[in-house]
């Protein structure tokens, strides 16, 4: 490196240490275009591309990095960082696993595979990598707490309580550990919530630890039957959670929907070839979809693939929908088609998939268009109870209308609106399962399901809380115990709570 360069990069690389990201970009760029290609500046400069923000600008800069040092373990973390901000899961997995070909005791690999092997269900292996993680770092809050969520997925409720209760042991202030172990725990005496308000009374707390502790407090003191304790906890904690939602934007969304299918254009619309026979499960959260997923997943022909985002993903990019469909759209045989790929990776081979993205109650009808041999399975349940249920709940990822009671009943009634529409106007029949009806009659209302999926009725669907399937979203610990009829009215105990959602249910 030429005595100006030198100067120049440790310039650049103090800014950049100071967190003057922007400054030390620019000076990177200037050495790399002055003929300075080096590793470290690529890299660098890929970095500091990704720190902005410009997850696609970094990416050819740090791989040109890797191609000069392949061994360089510091480069593949940041490039795996760069493919996982961009959602290319598989890619972030292979980089963290050519880093432990490298240096196979590398702690912040295995915790990091462990975490990203949930997301492809790999829930087998990710679990190897955790434990190897806590062989190398027994005290790390952060990877029993992860350790954990894989056996709660695996159905394995005991280990993964144990878990949760070594992250806390480890790590008290470790909030979303409190909210976890919270979520498989029943709790019977006052006595056993005081180690948790003893924690946030400290005060050492973020406010998104806190947030997750008061949701935890909250699930505690409703368990206890004491919502007059409880429901103050449930506010406080959702006054921490991202409440910026798009209303305008869904709104507008969901009127030019209501614009654009009805009874009398769908047959002029295009329609695919596909023969494919899947089974979509909508609805609002907190409504029975993952039990529904669950029931059905006790079938050998059905697998559960859980809540599946491509679909969504590839209608988003149709031009100019759903302001109009245009007849030169991409053929909807290759949509069709693609998403069927996408899903195979989570699906068994030669089974139909049951995909529970609740918000595909948006893209009924073009659903009915792509798979005109879809199934779709509306679950339905007392608004007032669903809205306690959101209201109540720790979502991983916030939806940004989940925090305050009037914007949920907002949103329900943008989803009731849509639902009255495709019942009045999809091309398809659309199968409604009550939550309430499914708790008090059970077994007809299953019978009357596979019905309706052309499928024989499974008797071991009776024991559906005995599936082992994967289950990864909020319910994974209520559809892993039999049903309770008494959940229908437990709501009522929070009535006088709920008058926000008046207006609008």
């Amino acid at each position: 490196m030429q005595s100006h360069h030198k100067v120049l990069f440790q310039q650049a690389f103090t800014l950049h240490r100071q967190g003057k990201t922007r400054e030390a970009s620019k000076i990177y760029l200037d050495l790399i275009e002055e003929g300075n290609r080096s590793a470290d500046v690529l890299h660098l400069y890929g970095l500091s591309l990704h720190e902005l923000g410009d997850q696609s600008g970094a990416l050819p800069y740090i791989k040109k990095a890797i191609a000069m040092a392949p061994d360089n373990s510091l480069y593949r973390k940041n490039l795996a960082v760069v493919f996982s901000k961009l959602g290319r899961t598989e890619d972030t997995v292979e980089q963290y696993r050519k880093i432990l070909k490298i240096d196979p005791d590398n702690l912040e690999a295995h915790q990091s595979l462990a975490f990203h092997l949930r997301e492809l269900r790999d829930h087998t292996a990710g679990l190897l990598h955790a434990e190897r993680a806590l062989e190398l770092e027994p005290g790390h809050s952060a990877t029993w707490n992860n350790a954990g969520n894989l056996l709660n997925d695996l159905g394995r409720i005991e280990d993964a309580r144990l878990h949760y209760r070594k992250a806390v042991d480890h790590d008290p202030r470790n909030g979303q550990a409190w909210a976890n172990l919270a979520s498989v725990t029943k709790f019977r005496q006052p006595s056993e919530v005081a180690l948790m308000e003893k924690v946030l009374c400290q005060g050492e707390l973020s406010s998104t630890q806190e947030g997750q502790l008061c949701f935890a407090l909250g699930k505690a003191w409703k368990d206890i039957g004491k919502p007059e304790l409880a429901f103050p906890y449930y506010e406080k904690a959702n006054r921490r959670v991202p409440s910026h939602f798009p209303w305008e934007q869904f709104e507008t969304y969901v009127d030019d929907l209501g614009k654009l299918f009805q009874a009398d254009t769908f047959a002029g619309y295009p329609r695919s070839k596909s023969t494919e026979r899947p089974i979509f499960i909508v609805g609002m959260m907190r409504s029975g979809t993952s039990l529904v997923e669950q029931i059905l997943s006790t079938h050998p022909a059905l697998c559960g693939v859980g809540e599946r985002p491509e679909l969504a993903r590839l209608i988003g990019n149709i031009p100019d929908y759903p302001k109009t469909l245009r007849q030169d759209t991409e053929p909807l045989t290759k949509i069709a088609n693609t998403y069927r790929d996408l899903i195979n990776p989570f699906k068994d081979t030669n089974t139909r998939s049951v995909d529970k993205m609740m918000t595909n109650f948006l893209h009924i009808g073009m659903i009915s268009l792509l798979f005109p041999k879809a199934k779709i399975i509306h679950t339905e349940r007392n608004p007032y109870a669903v809205g306690l249920s959101i209201f109540c709940q720790n979502f991983a990822k916030p939806q940004g209308w989940t925090s305050s009671l009037d914007d949920i009943g907002r949103y329900y009634t943008s989803y009731r609106k849509m639902m009255d529409h495709w019942a009045a106007h999809s091309p398809l029949e659309i199968h409604t399962v009550r939550y309430e009806e499914l708790l008090s009659s059970f077994e007809k209302n299953t019978r009357d399901l596979f019905t309706y999926c052309e499928e024989e009725w499974p008797e071991d669907c009776l024991e559906f809380h005995e599936n082992r399937n994967v289950v990864k979203t909020a319910s994974n610990w209520q559809v892993r115990q039999p049903l309770n009829p008494d959940n229908r009215e437990k709501w009522r105990a929070f009535e006088p709570y709920l008058t926000d959602l008046d207006k609008w249910v």
